[in-house]
């Protein structure tokens, strides 16, 4: 009986998955640092034939096995992974069932550019030894927060998305209801990476999971997302990065300011120097010439400012 094909064996592989199984293998796919990336709407919905298209056509043949059983590590598949981890012979059956005549051992010290073929023999071989002993790629925020709210009980759950939605940046639609795929997916859309694992690490304290919170700064740090003076706050900060985006395109700078004053980050000396600027541009200028310079925790307060009234813009300057 002729030996299965790569992908028929990736196939198997995935079809053993329960369906939440599957489901954190493809976001876990979409999630992967590592060149090459794989879009959203190539595996999102997609059948388990589907995505073991996506793997060869991204991967290639011999990559895709060790990327598929990676993520089947990762997700704590261990014995779908174990499955997968095949012996080498599989491989050089394989495609000798599928080259038949092409030689299919080859010396290593050998340069003789017609033995191709046998090369990637050797090239799946040792994709497949180099995977227990590799150097894995750092986590991303997505992926920690993933980790660490999984883990919670169903309880310390609620209580995490009820405590995220009190805040105010986050939509109860978006979360009500969600598994931590979904809630983690929401954190790092609406915060940046290292601001959702801040957030997340203060509502875990606020919720008294404090060793889900200090798991999470283990992680955090390993991954180089957390700063030596214990937050994310090396990161550069939103309003920094979108500077001249947001003096340009913010043309109601009134309720900003009005807000500013109620929060006394201004006080109302600087209120009306700020008013008194002829255009929005030279408003917006004078703020961050002014009460930005007073620090981080003010330039948080100026974007849960501007989530609140310009909304579509940041949600457009956040996609960049």
């Amino acid at each position: 009986m002729p030996p299965k094909s790569i992908k028929m064996l990736l196939l198997d592989s995935l079809e053993d998955l329960s369906a939440e199984n599957f489901d954190k293998f493809r976001y876990a796919l979409l999630d992967r640092r590592e060149e090459p990336r794989v879009r959203r709407c190539r595996v999102e919905g997609k059948s388990r034939l589907e995505v073991v298209d996506v793997l060869v056509s991204t991967f290639t043949e011999e990559k895709a096995v060790g990327v598929t059983e990676e993520i089947l590590r990762e997700i704590r598949c261990i014995q779908e992974a174990d499955r997968l981890a095949v012996p080498q012979s599989f491989f050089s059956a394989a495609l000798q069932h599928q080259h038949p005549g092409r030689l299919l051992s080859v010396d290593p010290m050998t340069s003789d550019p017609s033995c191709s073929f046998p090369g990637r023999v050797l090239q799946m071989q040792s994709t497949l030894h180099h995977l227990d002993g590799r150097e894995m790629a750092p986590k991303t925020a997505k992926k920690i927060l993933k980790e660490v709210l999984e883990n919670l009980t169903k309880i310390n759950f609620d209580k995490f998305r009820s405590e995220l939605v009190d805040r105010g940046e986050v939509k109860m639609n978006q979360v009500e209801d969600r598994d931590f795929l979904v809630v983690s997916d929401v954190m790092v859309s609406v915060y940046t990476q290292k601001q959702a694992l801040l957030v997340a690490h203060e509502i875990l304290t606020e919720i008294r999971c404090g060793e889900a919170a200090s798991n999470l700064v283990e992680e955090a740090k390993k991954a180089g997302l957390w700063s030596s003076d214990g937050s994310a706050g090396d990161e550069e900060h939103f309003v920094d990065k979108h500077m001249d985006e947001l003096i340009q395109r913010v043309s109601s700078v009134a309720p900003i300011l009005d807000k500013l004053l109620k929060f006394k980050v201004i006080q109302i000396e600087t209120y009306d120097e700020i008013s008194a600027e002829r255009t929005s541009q030279a408003k917006m200028r004078a703020i961050y010439r002014g009460p930005l310079r007073a620090g981080r925790d003010v330039k948080d307060k100026f974007l849960d400012i501007l989530k609140e009234q310009q909304r579509p813009l940041i949600d457009d300057l956040m996609k960049k």
